[in-house]
């Protein structure tokens, strides 16, 4: 039996992992690849496909990016071959008032939450989550997640000052947050970036949103 946790989204607002068990067949002499997820940081993507968040103009405003997820494959390894994944969670907002991430999910990852900038949407077992638009026509659209790939969050174009948030990494990525989009230093903040979704193999099991930090497999 292996137990596979995805990395929460960068921040404080950064959504909690998923956390996935199940037996996986192997064959004897074969070689598996194992990838852990790292969790998202400020504005940097977390490892494992997670979504960079975008820098700001303001000192501690950054939107965060998507934490990774963590998975095992077989040969020849990668996201194609996976046996069994774990979602990530999505990073946190840009600005004071930031929306938070989604959860990495089991079947459907979160969505991010949506103070000013619209939070991008969490992925499904299909499908990447679509990013979020920003508070108003200008600012910056936050990046589709795609298989194996969390969006970016979209950058404050006019102003600079608050960002949306990454998507989290999954078997499909979460949505990139969408930004804010006013010449203000407070009140402000950026979408946070959905969750990524899950690969249970068969008489498996999932938590979502169940894991802090960076992810793990035993």
């Amino acid at each position: 039996t292996v137990v596979v946790e995805g990395a929460q989204g960068g921040g404080a607002g950064g959504g909690s992992g998923a956390i996935v068990t199940g037996s996986i067949t192997v064959v004897p002499g074969q070689t598996l690849q194992v990838m852990v997820g790292g969790q998202g940081n400020c504005p940097g993507a977390g490892f494992g496909g997670g979504g960079s968040g975008q820098n700001s103009s303001i000192a501690g405003y950054q939107g965060c990016g998507g934490g990774g997820a963590s998975y095992v494959a077989a040969p020849p390894g990668g996201m194609g071959n996976a046996l069994i994944v774990a979602a990530g969670g999505g990073g946190e907002g840009g600005g004071d008032d930031y929306g938070l991430g989604g959860v990495g999910g089991c079947g459907n990852g979160g969505n991010g939450t949506s103070p000013f900038g619209i939070g991008g949407s969490g992925a499904t077992t299909g499908a990447g989550g679509t990013g979020g638009p920003p508070w108003t026509a200008g600012g910056g659209t936050g990046q589709n997640g795609s298989f194996g790939q969390g969006g970016a969050g979209g950058v404050d174009v006019n102003f600079g000052f608050a960002p949306g948030g990454g998507g989290g990494g999954g078997y499909y990525g979460g949505g990139g947050g969408g930004s804010d989009n006013i010449n203000g230093t407070t009140f402000i903040g950026g979408g946070g970036g959905g969750g990524g979704s899950s690969l249970i193999p068969g008489g498996g099991g999932c938590t979502q949103g169940a894991n802090t930090g960076s992810g793990t497999v035993t």
